[in-house]
């Protein structure tokens, strides 16, 4: 498991399974957050935000580029809301299925 956030009664997991030659079923973290923005579970302004987010997360883990202090800056103070917004939506899905 690569990734493991939990938020009041939410969990968000990432974890790895399956052939490693067979055909993924996301190909980057971002697409994930694009097919939720087409299937009305997430609004487009938000998926924009969490896709930029993934890129700039492998930016900062794989050293990709030289970090921009500003750009640190603005993510840290914006992803917290962006993760609490991705949670009520993921909250309210949850809710309509469990009517």
């Amino acid at each position: 498991m690569e990734l493991d956030i939990r938020y009041q009664d939410r969990r968000i997991a990432f974890a790895e399974y399956g052939d490693p030659a067979g055909k993924p079923v996301f190909l980057c973290h971002g697409e994930a957050f694009r097919k939720l923005s087409s299937a009305g579970v997430i609004e487009a302004g938000l998926s924009e935000r969490l896709t930029r987010a993934t890129g700039f997360r492998n930016v900062v883990a794989h050293a990709y580029e030289d970090l921009d202090m500003a750009r640190v800056h603005k993510t840290a103070m914006q992803g917290p809301a962006d993760l609490r917004a991705f949670l009520a939506a993921l909250a309210t899905l949850g809710a309509a299925g469990k009517r």
